[in-house]
């Protein structure tokens, strides 16, 4: 009889038997997991990363790796949360004939085998230039900022993961896109990409180590780039003043030569500066905020790209002066609008002889609701659905999956962990303010194992329909998590709750009332999924 793994067995594992910085370590140092790595956010916790790693690891084949990792590192709870396959009863195995399930063929045979077109569509990896669909206008911005040699500017760009954010670092960085750009030409520009997964654990050194091993290729000795790597070689930082030296003789020099780092998961990077000390920290940072400084025709950019736009990395960093980013554009990345999808779709399938109609465009606009990378995913799976099949295109049921036990994984987790923070939170803060909280808290007990019990469920009644609110719930519950955020860093830098002026209670306390309406309306929809009562603190 056929199995199948136990994605939420899997994620136990992962998420009690592993911290945040060894699941970071081992997309890191696992070449095959190295495109999560490069997408992880600073603010990724556990099971964020749990949640990343077993759905790339199911889209390609590569459980078993994981597993291995995990018993190898951590035998105890390995043994404790076995078995990670199941039987598939033959109920299931029996309706999905060969006729219904192309997935379970043996040999899949392709409707069009005289052509075999391949599929277009890029399922994990970042896309590569030659396939880069949209972003126009912040394409234009950046490439006009730095092709004026009096402005030279930096970028920023944000958005969540999966935005396209790296994919658009690789598409600039690209030569063949600044074709007609004559003063960004490979002669005069240099585009360097640096992910951060380069320098982790944060290391200014190994920074600069990086960049100018790159820029000797391109200029040779001559500018002086021997100099440095020769400090760098002997495992000293080269003087603020020297590396501005430098870029201040590139941007003089004959042909105004000038580089642009392209910075990927700048995030990140802010949060192993932290870790290393402020001091250490703030001196890279004011090395870079110098070089973006410097008079034109500067001969140094800087184009960082992070989940947290800039200014809310640098909430808590005390930074004197203007700030870090106050000369760069700031650049958040929307999700795609149905005429952008659209475009994507007729450009992937120019010459496939594969047609999505208006009905598959129209499920791959509701289910992707636009995140580039969720489209990729999903129309992956749809071409081939049709490519391997002669009759009626059905869509994969949510149970089927991995993008849906992801947002109900996630949904849990919410209601169970971090909407229990905020209520337990809220009760702490009104009790010091002498005010009452008619929200009774349940025992810690109590909603651990209720926890527990729910990850175990399987659905029984969910629907793509139901999918999609959940998911929508959960990004506007995101959205007033980071006003929360903000409004709590306020609090913090005035004293406390107790010293801080109505306004700034007003933005807290708005912010969770907003998170507690959405979240009564995910207790529900979670209550119809399973079909069981949901008891949380505070909300019944």
């Amino acid at each position: 009889m056929p199995t199948r793994y136990h994605l939420k067995r899997i994620r136990t594992l992962l998420i009690e038997g592993f911290t945040a910085e060894e699941l970071r370590r081992f997309c890191f140092y696992e070449p095959e997991f190295k495109p999560i790595y490069d997408e992880l956010a600073e603010g990724d916790g556990k099971a964020d990363i749990a949640d990343k790693v077993i759905e790339f690891a199911a889209q390609k084949f590569k459980l078993d790796l994981v597993l291995a990792w995990a018993k190898e590192n951590n035998s105890t709870r390995y043994d404790q949360h076995q078995p990670y396959q199941e039987l598939i009863p033959a109920a299931i195995t029996n309706a999905e004939t060969p006729q219904n399930s192309p997935r379970i063929r043996a040999t899949p045979v392709r409707a069009f085998q005289e052509t075999n077109p391949a599929n277009p569509f890029i399922d994990g990896p970042p896309v590569p230039p030659e396939k880069f669909i949209g972003r126009e206008r912040e394409i234009d911005i950046i490439l006009d900022r730095l092709a004026n040699r009096y402005n030279r500017g930096g970028s920023t760009v944000s958005g969540p993961f999966g935005v396209g954010k790296t994919s658009l670092l690789h598409y600039l960085r690209d030569e063949t896109t600044r074709k007609s750009w004559a003063a960004l030409s490979p002669e005069t520009a240099k585009f360097i990409y640096i992910p951060s997964g380069l320098i982790f654990p944060f290391s200014e050194l190994g920074f600069w180590e990086y960049l100018f091993s790159e820029l000797d290729e391109w200029l040779g000795p001559s500018y002086g780039t021997d100099k440095i790597i020769s400090t760098l070689e002997s495992g000293k930082l080269p003087s603020r003043v020297n590396i501005t030296r430098f870029f201040t003789k590139l941007g003089e020099s004959k042909d105004n030569k000038f580089v642009v780092v392209l910075l990927d998961g700048f995030d990140l990077l802010m949060g192993e500066i932290n870790k290393s000390g402020v001091e250490a920290g703030l001196g890279f940072l004011h090395t870079l905020r110098a070089l973006l400084n410097l008079p034109a025709p500067r001969g140094f950019s800087l184009i960082t790209s992070s989940e947290r736009e800039l200014f809310d990395l640098f909430a808590n960093v005390p930074w004197f002066g203007s700030g870090f980013y106050s000369n760069m554009a700031n650049l958040p990345l929307a999700p795609f609008d149905d005429r952008q999808i659209d475009t994507l779709i007729d450009s992937y399938l120019a010459n496939t002889q594969i047609i999505f109609d208006e009905h598959d465009r129209n499920y791959l606009k509701k289910t992707s609701r636009g995140h580039p990378k969720r489209l990729q995913q999903e129309a992956f799976a749809l071409f081939e659905k049709k490519v391997n099949t002669t009759g009626e295109i059905t869509m994969t049921t949510p149970e089927q999956s991995i993008f849906a036990i992801g947002v109900l994984t996630q949904a849990v987790s919410f209601l169970f962990d971090e909407a229990r923070k905020i209520l337990a939170e809220r009760r702490e803060r009104r009790q010091k303010m002498e005010e009452p909280d008619d929200r009774p808290a349940l025992p810690d007990g109590v909603q651990a194992s209720a926890k527990e019990k729910f990850l175990e469920l399987k659905p029984a009644n969910f629907d793509d329909e139901t999918r999609t609110e959940i998911d929508h719930l959960l990004k506007l519950i995101a959205i007033q998590q980071d006003h929360r955020r903000k409004a709590e860093v306020k609090i913090n830098k005035l004293g406390g709750i107790l010293f801080v002026p109505p306004n700034v209670r007003v933005e807290l306390e708005s912010a969770e009332d907003e998170i507690l309406t959405h979240t009564q309306k995910l207790k529900k929809l979670l209550e119809k999924v399973y079909n069981q009562p949901i008891h949380l603190d505070g909300l019944g």
